[in-house]
């Protein structure tokens, strides 16, 4: 078995940094009152797509 990073020299990075900013929203946003308002705080800090009324 091959691992990926050697093959095609690619790295988990991207995703490890949306993890990491996803939890600190998480920590910062314990004052949210429901999961819309989280989902929202993503979106902001994401970019919202162009339907981000969309319900998940």
């Amino acid at each position: 078995m091959k691992l990926l990073n050697f093959e095609n020299r690619t790295t988990s990075g991207v995703t490890e940094g949306i993890n990491t900013k996803i939890k600190l929203i998480t920590r910062q946003g314990y004052g949210f009152h429901n999961f819309e308002h989280f989902r929202l705080r993503l979106l902001f800090c994401f970019g919202s797509p162009q339907n981000s009324t969309h319900k998940v």
